[in-house]
């Protein structure tokens, strides 16, 4: 019983103990089985979180990539930058669209992955914002938005985004891992349970221990199956090379993309550390250390850099250093992430060369732009320095011609006299378009429009260049159309500028024949005429390759032309610039060695009055033969006396002449009068003459000498050998015309009367009107009230502009006269204030600048402040006169009472100290007392510039040099004029060396025009 009972009791124990073991089976099965399929769970949650780290990174390395390519393309304008740009455009929308995959049913992760979208997609907007205004050639905008900190903070709310999410996946990473280890942990004391079971039964045991080990093994096929998927994602990432360190940064595990990278195989780098992949230089830096330690205190590091492969090549790589931890934060190792992205470093170095080499081109043009602009104004100073300085011996030689025009002249000298000033005036006209070359390059040229007389302006030019086509025994003829009215509006004197170039070219270039030049009608509209100006030669002629050479600045058709004929090759420059800025056109028609046609179009307002051509009655019906064996000159004279009514008929030679002559008187209708050529083949005009004058029958004809080569003495030879009249080429319509009519009539032109007393001024009628000359020096006071006081005017003046402010308030004046440089109170402050006055009042002076500088720019500074017009000094008494008579015209009655009044300048004499004639001219008896006023004030100024020079007042010196050297030009004492000019530079460069010499120059240079005063000067 008792045994029974202990094997009841031992059974008992059995089933209490294979219950309990069941039990304890049952109890170890079921936590396996939770255990195994947590483990799975974990692992795919492992899985997924690596692949969204992996895609975060690759996100943001696209990102990195449009913004490079975007910053290439707004840097270089190059479309190639495009490319990168787009296709990282398109990887990053995949990127967006894969992450939204990996979220799956993740709110949080969801959540995160919108937010990061906007701000991604808000970036690309402003990529393409900047790429299309590029495009656009809008590169100023597109830079704008760049260079804003829009676009800044866009990627730094991307990285703070990406940095969350990865902090946030690392945590999941993290705690998944935690998972897998505290499931092992279970797993393992599920196995001890059991074992401790199979102990107390072994059936029951092995079953356990079978039933364990199919479970483990579940488990352990379900971690490699996890840790195989990690290896295969891994390795299927071949453009980033993950690698695994250990905590001494020794490489663990080691992806395709690392060995397509580096070159290394696993075999070879596993356990390596992972220096190996910097240069020996990063590595006595001590930087892949530095690297590792940044990663444990930042979270995560990154960095840029040139790394060594194992054949070792370079490469630019991006690297990505983060530490691994366990759940308790134990530090397990390093992942470690590196990219290639060697061209977008190339790229990025190009663009900043680039760059830079446009710094340094900006650099380059800012310095160029400044020279450019130095250059110009020491251009400007120049051509008004030289202006200046032409122009006063010019006015000069203008002046002895009115001088010597107002002698007792025959007919030739007259028209010596003539042809000199007109050849002065359009050399003056010619100097200034010369020194207003720069100008014309710059566009601003103006034309200067007024009503003008056509047949003068043309006739004019061809008698300047007369003498130089007698010199060269060329014949000149001038032709313009009859039908055009004789006023015409234009810019009279560009167009002569034009004229008169293109005709002293022909004379240059031709060795005989003859120089035509035309004006004719070559359209009409309405009032607009189209006048066709040319010039024909018979000279050397042009090839149709050097044709194209012309018209261009310092370009001859022929370099060997500049050797035999001079020239800069300048003139036809300006002329094409000056034709177009009239609207016109300019040509050349030639062949070489037949000599050539240069021509210009320009349209011109007609002013109502009718040409030359109209029946005269004196000239009526008046048969007239012309006798010319050149063809040119016969036509021109036969149009112009058809012109004017009279019946024509040419001849080619004398023998001609004389036959034609006997003919018309034997029908009755002798010719009245006949033009003779002097020069003819066979027999010339003297000759043919004589035969003429020595026939009974031939001789009632009225001869009329007509030659190109006039020479002293020949007109007189003519008329007493019985010629009626003498008469050159080129000819003047209206000389022609009063020559038919003086012989027609019986009234011989060398008969007619000279005007006499031409150097007798007479003071004319007194004026009512008051004028104020405002003007600091006393000489040239003086000089001002002498001419007006001629004229009739009562004078007032002024020494600054105070005073004259003073003067306005207390009298009433017609007219002021006002120099601009004055002390106290120049004149343009002086005419600003006049003229604010005068808003209150609504009254208004004419005010007009009397000043030394002579350029268009001092023009225009005296009229911006309110001036109404401009004299330059030193003032001929004529530009006075025309100034009284536009400002103070007067009315017929008494302009009738009015004498011309017509002081002449004289030529500056450099071999005497003072021009004594050039005085006289001018002032008459007035000359004495200027010439008082000068000696007494001279010295006081010498002794202003010592004392000036002392103090270093250069500005002081500069003045009184500037007012003394206006007053030795008036008075013609030229050598003092030079130095004061030289003082007067000196001083605005604060040369104190050069000062002294030209002050002890003037001294000596002033005592000597004051012994010479004293010794021949008599009023």
């Amino acid at each position: 019983m008792q045994t029974e009972s202990n094997h009841s009791k031992r059974s008992s124990a059995i089933w209490f103990m294979l219950v309990f073991t069941l039990l304890l089976l049952a109890s170890t099965a079921f936590i396996s089985f939770y255990n195994a399929t947590q483990y799975a769970e974990s692992s795919a949650k492992t899985d997924l979180s690596l692949k969204t780290l992996v895609q975060l990174e690759k996100l943001m390395s696209d990102l990195k990539d449009a913004e490079t390519g975007q910053r290439g393309y707004l840097l270089t304008g190059k479309p190639s930058y495009l490319k990168p740009y787009d296709e990282a455009q398109e990887s990053i929308i995949k990127d967006l669209r894969e992450l939204s995959s990996l979220a799956g049913n993740d709110v949080e992760m969801r959540s995160q992955i919108q937010s990061l979208g906007s701000l991604v997609y808000s970036k690309l907007d402003e990529l393409r914002q900047t790429t299309e205004l590029q495009s656009h050639g809008n590169s100023a905008a597109a830079r704008k938005i760049v260079n804003t900190d829009s676009g800044k903070k866009l990627m730094d709310d991307i990285r703070v985004n990406l940095n969350v999410m990865t902090t946030h996946m690392n945590a999941v990473l993290n705690e998944q891992n935690a998972t897998v280890t505290k499931t092992s942990s279970q797993t393992a004391f599920s196995t001890a349970a059991l074992a401790v079971s199979i102990a107390a039964s072994v059936v029951i045991m092995v079953c356990l221990l079978m039933h364990q080990s199919a479970q483990r093994k579940a488990a352990e096929e379900a971690i490699r199956s996890s840790e195989e998927k990690f290896r295969t994602l891994i390795s299927s990432v071949l453009d980033y090379a993950i690698i695994m360190l250990d905590t001494n940064g020794n490489v663990v595990t080691w992806n395709d993309g690392a060995e397509r990278l580096k070159g290394y195989t696993q075999e070879e780098i596993i356990g390596k550390h992972f220096s190996c992949f910097y240069q020996p230089s990063d590595i006595d830096k001590n930087l892949p250390t530095k690297l590792l330690k940044e990663a444990i205190e930042q979270g995560s590091c990154e960095n840029f850099g040139w790394r060594v492969r194992k054949d070792g090549s370079q490469f630019y790589a991006n690297v990505v250093i983060r530490p691994t931890k366990d759940s308790a934060g134990t530090l397990k190792g390093f992942s470690k992430v590196t990219r290639d992205i060697t061209e977008r470093h190339v790229s990025e170095e190009r663009l900043l060369q680039t760059k830079q080499e446009l710094e340094v081109l900006n650099r380059e043009l800012s310095l160029a732009r400044d020279q450019a602009q130095a250059a110009s104004k020491f251009k400007s100073e120049f051509v008004a320095n030289m202006s200046h300085e032409i122009r006063t011996p010019m006015n000069g030689i203008v002046g002895m011609c009115n001088v010597l025009l107002r002698t007792k002249l025959d007919e030739s000298q007259s028209q010596y006299a003539r042809a000199i000033q007109s050849a002065a005036d359009a050399l003056l006209t010619v100097i200034n378009d010369i020194l207003d070359f720069s100008k014309i390059e710059a566009g601003r040229i103006e034309l200067e429009i007024h009503e003008f007389d056509i047949a003068s302006m043309v006739e004019g030019v061809c008698e300047i260049l007369a003498v130089q086509a007698k010199t060269k025994r060329l014949s000149l003829l001038s032709y313009v159309d009859v039908a055009i009215p004789r006023l015409l509006r234009g810019d009279a004197e560009r167009l002569r500028q034009v004229l008169l170039n293109l005709a002293s070219n022909a004379i240059k270039f031709s060795e005989s024949g003859e120089i035509v030049v035309k004006a004719e009608i070559d359209s009409m509209q309405e009032n607009m005429i189209n006048i066709v100006f040319s010039v024909t030669d018979y000279g050397i002629g042009l090839t149709q390759e050097e044709q194209q050479k012309l018209f261009q600045p310092f370009v001859q058709a022929d370099g060997s032309i500049s050797r035999k004929f001079g020239g800069t090759g300048l003139g036809l420059s300006i002329s094409k610039s000056l034709v177009e800025l009239m609207g016109g056109t300019i040509g050349v028609r030639s062949k070489k060695g037949e000599g050539s046609t240069f021509w210009f179009k320009v349209p011109l307002e007609a002013r109502g009055v009718k040409g030359w051509a109209g029946t005269h009655e004196a000239l009526k019906n008046v048969r007239v033969l012309i006798i010319d064996d050149e063809p040119n000159a016969r036509e021109i004279l036969q149009k112009y006396v058809q012109s004017w009514g009279m019946q024509c008929s040419t001849a080619f030679s004398a023998s001609d002449a004389v036959e034609k002559l006997h003919t018309a008187s034997v029908d009755d209708t002798p010719y009245k009068v006949a033009i003779v050529d002097l020069v003819m083949p066979e027999k010339n005009g003297i000759e043919m003459a004589k035969e003429i004058l020595n026939d009974q029958i031939l001789n009632r004809t009225d001869l009329i000498l007509l030659t190109a080569f006039d020479t002293p003495g020949l007109g007189a030879q003519a008329i007493d050998m019985g010629f009626k009249a003498f008469i050159t080429k080129p000819v003047r319509q209206s000389q022609l015309l009063d020559c038919l009519t003086d012989v027609v009539c019986k009234d011989t032109i060398f008969n007619k009367e000279i005007s006499t007393s031409p150097n007798e001024i007479q003071l004319e009628q007194p004026r009512s009107e008051l004028i104020l000359v405002v003007e600091d020096h006393p000489i040239n006071q003086r000089v001002a009230q002498l001419y007006l006081e001629e004229l009739g005017f009562t004078v007032d003046i002024a020494n600054n502009g105070k005073e004259a402010l003073n003067a306005l308030s207390l009298r009433k004046y017609s007219l002021v006269f006002m120099d601009c440089q004055m002390p106290e109170m120049d004149g343009l402050l002086a005419t600003k204030i006049i003229r604010k006055r005068e808003l209150s009042t609504g009254a208004h002076v004419t005010i007009v600048a009397m000043t030394a500088h002579a350029m268009k720019e001092d023009r225009d500074k005296c009229i911006s402040v309110g001036m109404d017009d401009y004299l330059s000094k030193p003032v001929d008494p004529k530009t006075l006169r025309e100034m009284i008579d536009k400002w103070l015209p007067l009315q017929k009655s008494e302009a009738s009472k009015q004498t011309d009044f017509d002081t002449p300048e004289v030529i500056l004499d450099l071999s005497k100290p003072v021009n004594i004639e050039n005085i006289k001219a001018k002032f008459g008896a007035g000359g004495k007392e200027l010439i008082k006023m000068f000696v007494d004030d001279a010295p006081l100024q010498i002794v202003s510039f010592r004392k000036s020079l002392q103090e270093k007042d250069f500005q002081e010196i500069a003045d009184t040099a500037h007012k003394l050297r206006g007053v030795c030009a008036v008075l013609g004492i030229a050598h003092m004029e030079a130095t004061c000019h030289a003082i007067e530079d000196a001083a605005r460069k604060n040369d104190e060396q050069s000062l002294q010499s030209y002050l002890d120059d003037l001294e000596k240079q002033f005592t000597v025009a004051k012994g010479f005063l004293s010794e021949h000067y008599e009023t």
